[in-house]
């Protein structure tokens, strides 16, 4: 290699090596810009029989989860509560701002009573039933406390 092109490659990777140190150093608002704020929620009520059959529903989750009982602790993924509570019945349920409250077919109104230890004291609607047209009671819940307390 003559030495007039030991100097044009020294000088090229001079270039190259400077430009790629000063483009790591660019102004802080280089970046692409922040995501616009969305303002409003896509939760569109709307009457039973104004629904009709058909259409495509759209589930905002990462991955569909394969185990849908919430309660076994291999079911820890985030995405299994949107999907599983919009088919199974729930003692409370949130609005679209994330806004918690009885769910008036099976709970009249539930509140904190104690925090230490934590207690909710829930007040059952009388006329709420199990499938088979069971009273649903406070047995229930006591039966679901002692399979899940770890005792």
């Amino acid at each position: 290699m003559s030495r007039t092109s030991a100097a044009a490659l020294a000088l090229v990777a001079s270039v190259v090596a400077v430009t790629s140190l000063l483009s790591a150093c660019g102004p802080a608002g280089s970046g692409p810009p922040p995501a616009k704020a969305i303002g409003q929620n896509d939760v569109n009520p709307t009457a039973r029989d104004k629904v009709s059959d058909g259409g495509q529903l759209q589930w905002g989750i990462e991955a569909y989860p394969a185990n849908f009982n919430m309660l076994q602790a291999d079911a820890t993924n985030g995405d299994i509560p949107p999907v599983v509570e919009s088919f199974m019945p729930t003692p409370a349920v949130s609005d679209a701002s994330g806004t918690w409250s009885p769910n008036s077919d099976y709970v009249q109104s539930f509140t904190l009573v104690s925090t230490d230890p934590q207690r909710v004291e829930y007040r059952l609607n009388p006329r709420a039933r199990w499938s088979d047209g069971t009273p649903i009671t406070w047995e229930d819940y006591r039966s679901q406390w002692q399979a899940l307390n770890g005792r």
